[in-house]
Protein backbone atom coordinates (compact mmCIF):
# COMPACT_ATOMS: atom_id res chain seq x y z
CA UNK A 1 0.00 0.00 0.00
CA UNK A 2 1.53 3.47 -0.88
CA UNK A 3 2.50 5.62 1.98
CA UNK A 4 0.45 8.60 0.51
CA UNK A 5 -3.13 9.25 -0.67
CA UNK A 6 -3.32 10.92 -3.77
CA UNK A 7 -6.66 10.74 -5.27
CA UNK A 8 -6.80 13.82 -7.19
CA UNK A 9 -3.11 13.02 -8.98
CA UNK A 10 -4.12 9.75 -9.85
CA UNK A 11 -7.40 11.54 -11.30
CA UNK A 12 -4.79 13.49 -13.18
CA UNK A 13 -2.40 10.61 -14.79
CA UNK A 14 -5.61 8.71 -15.93
CA UNK A 15 -7.93 11.44 -17.17
CA UNK A 16 -5.48 14.03 -18.60
CA UNK A 17 -1.90 12.84 -19.25
CA UNK A 18 -1.07 11.01 -22.27
CA UNK A 19 -0.42 6.88 -21.77
CA UNK A 20 3.22 7.26 -21.87
CA UNK A 21 3.62 10.10 -19.05
CA UNK A 22 0.70 8.75 -16.91
CA UNK A 23 2.35 5.37 -16.93
CA UNK A 24 5.70 6.31 -15.95
CA UNK A 25 4.56 8.67 -13.04
CA UNK A 26 2.59 5.80 -11.39
CA UNK A 27 4.97 3.72 -11.78
CA UNK A 28 6.95 5.89 -9.33
CA UNK A 29 4.36 6.51 -7.10
CA UNK A 30 3.98 3.60 -4.68
CA UNK A 31 8.17 4.08 -4.26
CA UNK A 32 7.60 7.59 -2.91
CA UNK A 33 7.79 6.54 0.61
CA UNK A 34 8.74 10.23 2.00
CA UNK A 35 7.12 14.09 1.19
CA UNK A 36 9.91 14.81 -0.85
CA UNK A 37 9.67 12.00 -3.93
CA UNK A 38 6.11 12.27 -3.54
CA UNK A 39 6.55 16.40 -4.30
CA UNK A 40 8.66 15.48 -7.06
CA UNK A 41 5.62 13.82 -8.69
CA UNK A 42 3.61 16.51 -8.48
CA UNK A 43 6.48 18.90 -9.46
CA UNK A 44 6.75 16.93 -12.38
CA UNK A 45 3.06 16.18 -13.28
CA UNK A 46 1.90 20.13 -13.17
CA UNK A 47 3.38 21.34 -15.89
CA UNK A 48 2.46 18.38 -18.47
CA UNK A 49 -1.21 19.19 -16.87
CA UNK A 50 -0.53 23.07 -17.72
CA UNK A 51 0.68 22.70 -21.27
CA UNK A 52 -2.79 20.54 -21.84
CA UNK A 53 -4.86 22.81 -20.29
CA UNK A 54 -3.97 25.38 -22.58
CA UNK A 55 -3.82 23.22 -25.69
CA UNK A 56 -7.25 21.95 -24.01
CA UNK A 57 -8.38 25.99 -24.03
CA UNK A 58 -9.11 26.04 -20.51
CA UNK A 59 -11.49 22.82 -20.22
CA UNK A 60 -13.58 23.40 -17.01
CA UNK A 61 -12.53 19.76 -15.94
CA UNK A 62 -9.45 19.89 -16.39
CA UNK A 63 -9.10 23.38 -14.20
CA UNK A 64 -11.30 21.78 -11.88
CA UNK A 65 -8.43 18.73 -11.69
CA UNK A 66 -5.88 21.09 -11.70
CA UNK A 67 -7.05 23.01 -8.59
CA UNK A 68 -7.90 20.07 -6.64
CA UNK A 69 -4.07 18.39 -7.75
CA UNK A 70 -2.69 21.80 -6.59
CA UNK A 71 -4.82 21.65 -3.12
CA UNK A 72 -3.62 17.83 -2.69
CA UNK A 73 -0.22 19.21 -3.14
CA UNK A 74 -0.78 21.67 -0.58
CA UNK A 75 -1.99 19.52 1.63
CA UNK A 76 0.87 16.96 1.48
CA UNK A 77 3.42 19.84 2.04
CA UNK A 78 1.00 20.69 5.40
CA UNK A 79 1.49 17.38 6.36
CA UNK A 80 5.24 17.24 6.10
CA UNK A 81 5.52 20.32 8.63
CA UNK A 82 8.67 21.49 6.64
CA UNK A 83 7.50 23.91 4.27
CA UNK A 84 10.51 25.99 3.46
CA UNK A 85 8.96 28.28 0.91
CA UNK A 86 9.67 32.07 1.26
CA UNK A 87 6.91 34.07 2.47
CA UNK A 88 6.13 36.82 0.02
CA UNK A 89 4.46 40.16 -0.27
CA UNK A 90 2.37 41.11 -3.29
CA UNK A 91 2.27 45.34 -3.48
CA UNK A 92 -0.59 47.31 -5.23
CA UNK A 93 -0.19 50.57 -5.41
CA UNK A 94 -3.39 52.36 -5.73
CA UNK A 95 -4.27 55.88 -6.48
CA UNK A 96 -8.16 56.81 -6.23
CA UNK A 97 -9.58 53.55 -7.85
CA UNK A 98 -11.55 51.19 -4.93
CA UNK A 99 -13.65 49.64 -6.86
CA UNK A 100 -10.13 47.92 -8.92
CA UNK A 101 -8.17 47.68 -5.85
CA UNK A 102 -10.81 45.79 -4.18
CA UNK A 103 -11.72 43.38 -8.01
CA UNK A 104 -7.80 43.03 -7.96
CA UNK A 105 -7.70 41.81 -4.33
CA UNK A 106 -10.54 39.62 -5.01
CA UNK A 107 -8.93 38.05 -7.86
CA UNK A 108 -6.13 37.20 -5.80
CA UNK A 109 -7.85 35.54 -3.10
CA UNK A 110 -9.64 33.24 -5.51
CA UNK A 111 -6.16 32.25 -6.57
CA UNK A 112 -5.48 31.18 -3.32
CA UNK A 113 -8.68 29.80 -2.54
CA UNK A 114 -8.19 27.45 -5.60
CA UNK A 115 -4.78 26.24 -5.47
CA UNK A 116 -4.36 26.94 -1.94
CA UNK A 117 -0.64 28.08 -1.99
CA UNK A 118 0.58 27.84 1.51
CA UNK A 119 -2.56 27.31 3.27
CA UNK A 120 -3.12 27.92 6.93
CA UNK A 121 -4.16 27.32 10.23
CA UNK A 122 -5.79 30.78 10.17
CA UNK A 123 -5.08 32.55 7.24
CA UNK A 124 -6.18 31.81 3.79
CA UNK A 125 -2.53 31.69 3.34
CA UNK A 126 0.44 31.71 5.41
CA UNK A 127 3.46 32.36 2.80
CA UNK A 128 1.29 35.04 0.74
CA UNK A 129 0.06 38.94 2.41
CA UNK A 130 -0.73 41.91 0.42
CA UNK A 131 0.84 45.51 0.51
CA UNK A 132 -1.95 48.05 -0.33
CA UNK A 133 0.68 51.14 -0.88
CA UNK A 134 -2.13 53.95 -1.18
CA UNK A 135 -1.36 57.31 -3.04
CA UNK A 136 -5.15 58.03 -2.88
CA UNK A 137 -5.69 61.52 -1.67
CA UNK A 138 -9.72 61.74 -1.30
CA UNK A 139 -10.66 60.82 1.58
CA UNK A 140 -13.86 58.62 0.70
CA UNK A 141 -11.02 56.63 -1.14
CA UNK A 142 -9.38 56.71 1.47
CA UNK A 143 -12.08 55.50 3.36
CA UNK A 144 -13.12 52.84 1.30
CA UNK A 145 -9.57 51.50 0.68
CA UNK A 146 -8.96 50.89 4.42
CA UNK A 147 -12.59 49.21 4.64
CA UNK A 148 -11.43 47.12 1.35
CA UNK A 149 -8.35 46.10 3.27
CA UNK A 150 -9.77 45.39 6.66
CA UNK A 151 -12.83 42.68 3.98
CA UNK A 152 -9.94 41.23 2.25
CA UNK A 153 -8.02 40.38 6.03
CA UNK A 154 -11.33 38.92 7.26
CA UNK A 155 -11.30 36.58 3.61
CA UNK A 156 -8.17 35.57 5.28
CA UNK A 157 -4.94 37.05 3.28
CA UNK A 158 -2.88 39.44 5.41
CA UNK A 159 -2.94 42.92 4.36
CA UNK A 160 -0.53 45.74 5.41
CA UNK A 161 -1.98 49.12 4.56
CA UNK A 162 0.23 52.06 4.00
CA UNK A 163 -1.27 55.27 3.05
CA UNK A 164 -0.33 58.77 2.92
CA UNK A 165 -0.23 59.16 6.53
CA UNK A 166 1.75 56.29 6.79
CA UNK A 167 4.58 57.11 4.06
CA UNK A 168 4.88 60.61 6.26
CA UNK A 169 5.69 59.22 8.81
CA UNK A 170 8.89 57.44 7.58
CA UNK A 171 10.04 60.28 5.47
CA UNK A 172 9.84 62.49 8.67
CA UNK A 173 11.45 59.95 10.85
CA UNK A 174 14.31 59.88 8.25
CA UNK A 175 17.66 62.05 8.99
CA UNK A 176 19.37 64.46 7.30
CA UNK A 177 21.65 61.88 6.00
CA UNK A 178 19.21 59.27 5.31
CA UNK A 179 17.45 62.05 2.87
CA UNK A 180 20.90 62.40 0.95
CA UNK A 181 20.84 59.38 -0.15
Amino acid sequence: MPAFTCPALERCLQLHLDAGDAAAISMQLPLANDPDKLLALYDHTIPLLEAGLWKSALNPALVKDLHALFAEMEGHIAAAGNDRRHHFWVVVPVADRPQQLRACLLSLVGMLQAFQYGRGKVALSEKIGVVIADDTRAVEHVTENRAIAAEIEQLGLPVKYFGLQEQQAIVAALTEDDRQV
